[in-house]
């Protein structure tokens, strides 16, 4: 197809040309392969034909030597030879007086229409047998055969007449249209199988050239939001310090409606950055290029922070947020900015989806794991919402959630980094009574992961 291309065709076309070219190409070859076979078996049979026919003649010959003067026993031996042999269809026997110009004993009448002096001529002449093909009409129906004519010696070899033998070829011709017949049906069958698979792989070869598209353009998206959402980093963080000095300068402090601007600029900005982390995070897994640092950590420290982190954003929305801290060490191989990422998103969703209520982050210990539950007595997620909650951009579509921000890809960010630091989170959730999100670990113990 690359050779129709430099000729300027139009690709659509050069496939299609392409397609054409070996639908038809293929089944040509095995036609004419076919028809080849079929051919080569005919003569092979038709020189094993002519052999037996030979042979046949052969024996016929050397039986006869004796009984040549002799009409009636003569006949009668032909007779019994056509009888035990149905192949031959009629043997006839010529002394040498004769010239050969009419039979001396003959078994059948059809042969005055077929048989071939010259060809007699030639076996008497040369004392070498001769044969031919030829058709005739026997009962009523057309049959193909061989005449096989050579010369008969007696005792002291010396030639006294000519023998012909008609073998018919009925038979080898019925085996022969019948397996033509067969294998033209199984070429037709293997043609049409063949058209079918043929055009079924340039369906799959259409599918992956649309899917090698969709990939190239999945990766310039994908370079496309690394190369945008790091340029908006600098920007955004710009806007976030000149406008937090802004809101603190005092000049502007006395200005209540500026300072409400202000803090619209900075929320607006904050959940900006929020959404340019999420694509970048979204982005390096997807690419495989992000970076974790495994350290053993206890768990409990890492929760701790994070809900002093959401404890102001919980009391303002008239939230108890409370964690349930064990006595015992909850240590865990994890990178701990990341590991500080997941529960700063599970808590934070749990909080953004609670409206009146609590929130509780507690362990339970089982088989050398730690589960961390992150409750809460929100909205709620409805059953047929549940096996989305860890798509990207799945939110739970409601009333109560719609103006609640967000991007929809904190779960999914935080499912991948669940299971790239060998742990598992699953969600459990009755609609408008509230949601428990568990995230497992495997311990350490003596320093060695379980």
């Amino acid at each position: 197809m690359k050779l129709f291309s430099k000729f300027g065709f139009n690709p659509d076309v050069t496939q299609l040309i392409y397609a054409l070219f070996v639908i038809i190409l293929i089944p040509s070859i095995l036609a004419v392969n076919t028809i080849y076979i079929l051919r080569s078996v005919q003569r092979d049979t038709d020189f094993e034909l002519n052999n037996k026919a030979l042979l046949v003649e052969s024996l016929i010959g050397l039986n006869l030597q004796g009984i040549l003067s002799d009409s009636v026993s003569l006949q009668n031996t032909l007779n019994k030879i056509i009888k035990d042999l149905p192949e031959i269809k009629a043997i006839e026997v010529f002394k040498s007086d004769n010239n050969f110009d009419a039979s001396f004993t003959s078994t059948s009448d059809f042969t005055k229409k077929v048989s071939d002096p010259v060809m007699n001529q030639l076996a008497w002449g040369t004392n070498k047998a001769y044969s031919k093909q030829v058709n005739a009409i026997i009962g009523g129906t057309k049959e193909r055969l061989w005449i096989v004519a050579a010369p008969i010696h007696d005792e002291s070899n010396k030639k006294i007449g000519v023998i012909n033998v008609y073998l018919s070829a009925a038979q080898i011709d019925l085996i022969t249209e019948r397996t033509i017949r067969d294998s033209l049906l199984i070429l037709i069958a293997t043609m049409v199988v063949v058209i079918l698979l043929l055009l079924n792989h340039f369906r799959f070869f259409e599918a992956s050239l649309i899917l090698k598209k969709l990939k190239d353009v999945d990766q310039l998206k994908d370079d496309f939001i690394s190369i945008a959402s790091h340029e908006l980093r600098a920007p955004i963080t710009a806007i976030d310090g000149f406008s937090y000095l802004l809101l603190k300068n005092p000049v502007f402090k006395k200005d209540e409606k500026l300072q409400h601007y202000l803090k619209v600029i900075g929320d607006s900005t904050g959940r900006l950055k929020i959404l340019v982390n999420d694509i970048l995070d979204v982005s390096r897994i997807e690419q495989n290029r992000i970076q974790f640092t495994l350290a053993d950590i206890d768990l409990r420290e890492i929760i701790t922070s994070v809900v002093n982190e959401f404890m102001s954003q919980a009391k303002g929305k008239g939230l108890k947020l409370m964690y349930k801290q064990l006595d015992q060490p909850l240590i865990v191989a994890c990178d701990k900015d990341r590991m500080h990422q997941v529960f700063a998103n599970l808590v934070g969703n749990a909080i953004k989806y609670t409206l009146e209520g609590e929130v509780a982050v507690f362990h339970e210990i089982k088989e050398n794991r730690v589960r961390t539950f992150v409750k809460d007595t929100g909205v709620g997620i409805p059953q047929e919402s549940m096996n989305k909650m860890f798509a990207k951009f799945s939110r739970i579509p409601n009333d109560k959630t719609r103006s609640v921000p967000g991007t929809g890809l904190g779960l999914w960010i935080t499912k991948q980094l669940v299971e790239k630091m060998n742990g598992k989170i699953v969600v459990e959730s009755i609609e408008n009574q509230g949601s428990q999100f568990i995230a497992t670990f495997p311990l350490v113990i003596n320093k060695s992961v379980v």
